[in-house]
């Protein structure tokens, strides 16, 4: 039994397997790469936010505070010169501790000391640059607040920042937030295509999973299925239908003929001397002798009517829409056909005869397997009265014997 089975068909659905377990695999990765660059698309846009915030808040102080050193110069009362002075140093330190951190990095903060070229040149370039311009600045507002008070006023301090402040250190200011803001785009623009062309692997991965893989797999296996079908409904040996497919469709043919009220006959064929074959030429003859019968009968019979093997050298022949006539009619061709066909039987060739019942399914009967005993009945009575013969079945053949179903 374990010789007979088919693993022809193994060997693909293990390939179909690893290459359907590989492309998951491969799927997995891209998701989580997607995700890992989904998620550095987020922190880039939340350190950019985080670097032009501050970077906008440098060009918000850069203009408080010369508005806080001008109210210091011009306020009326110690209380709130006192005041005026508190709110410009903490503005002060407000900027250095900002400017330190957009040039050098801080933890505090979550910056990156590491800039761009061209952000690293807006920082450090000896003219104009904004390391020079914040500590001139810074300087001049350290220095302003040291001024005694009554010097405050036209001091060349206040001059220097309120001329700073709308000119080239603001302009230094908004070079840094555009340039900022101009380098996030493009690297996030940069990580969008990465990760569109991820989706679009992602996407041709499970298209070529359903082309190369699930299809040809759902193909094998309705051919497995049809196979399991064809093997669950046919006799192995002959290719005909089998008993128990057999048995059902009868069962089915004879409601219909209870419904519609047409007619319906069955024969019952037996090799004559079946076992004589198979003792003088050996059963591999013998089962040559049982695919001659089939290939004798197929071409003589309609495509509706319905050839089984009951078991053995015996067989049925479901007619539907057939009288009892016209059954023996073309039980009598087929015995020819038959006696007529030639058999190898190794060092000779030799013919076979059959022996033929038959019978029809009467309009008051519910019951198919009486119509069969009755074919099988005829078909006892061929064999009884020399065989080689067709034997329909009379009410005299009632009380005959018979196999029985």
């Amino acid at each position: 039994m374990e010789d007979r089975i088919d693993h022809s068909g193994l060997g693909g659905f293990r390939t179909a397997t690893l290459i359907y377990a590989g492309a998951l695999a491969l799927i997995a990765t891209l998701s989580m790469v997607t995700h890992v660059m989904v998620d550095a698309i987020v922190q880039r846009q939340e350190a950019t936010a985080r670097v032009v915030n501050i970077s906008g808040r440098q060009r918000m102080l850069s203009q408080r505070i010369p508005m806080l050193a001008l109210e210091i110069s011009r306020a009326d009362s110690a209380e709130a010169r006192a005041l005026y002075k508190a709110e410009m140093q903490k503005a002060i330190d407000m900027m250095a501790v900002s400017h330190d951190a957009l040039a050098d990095g801080s933890q505090t903060l979550n910056i990156s000391a590491e800039k761009s070229a061209e952000v690293a040149a807006l920082y450090n370039a000896q003219q104009l640059g904004l390391n020079g311009q914040v500590a001139s600045y810074l300087l001049q507002a350290r220095q302003f607040l040291a001024l005694p008070e009554e010097d405050m006023a036209n001091s060349s301090q206040l001059n220097s920042m309120l001329a700073a402040s709308h000119g080239p250190i603001l302009e230094a200011l908004d070079k840094a937030v555009r340039q900022y803001e101009t380098e996030s785009e493009t690297a996030i623009r940069h990580l969008r295509q990465i990760l569109l062309a991820l989706v679009g692997v992602m996407l041709a991965t499970l298209s070529a999973e359903a082309i190369f893989v699930f299809r040809p797999l759902f193909r094998k296996l309705e051919i497995a299925q049809s196979k399991l079908l064809d093997a669950a409904r046919t006799d192995p040996l002959t290719g005909c239908w089998n008993r128990r497919f057999l048995m059902d469709a009868a069962l089915r043919e004879a409601a219909r003929k209870r419904r519609t009220g047409a007619t319906l006959s069955v024969m019952m064929l037996d090799i004559d001397h079946f076992k004589k074959i198979n003792d003088s030429y050996g059963h591999a003859v013998g089962d040559d002798a049982l695919l001659v019968l089939v290939n004798a009968i197929l071409p003589s019979i309609r495509a509706s009517d319905l050839l089984g093997r009951l078991g053995g050298e015996e067989f049925a022949i479901l007619l539907p829409e057939t009288a009892l006539d016209q059954a023996c009619q073309v039980a009598e061709k087929l015995r020819e056909n038959i006696a007529a066909a030639q058999i190898n039987g190794g060092e000779t060739v030799f013919s076979m005869t059959v022996s033929i019942g038959v019978a029809d399914m009467l309009p008051e009967e519910d019951d198919f397997l009486l119509v069969l005993e009755r074919a099988d009945k005829a078909l006892y009575a061929a064999k009884k009265n020399g065989r080689n013969r067709v034997v329909r079945f009379t009410p005299e053949l009632a009380q005959a014997p018979g196999k029985g179903f």
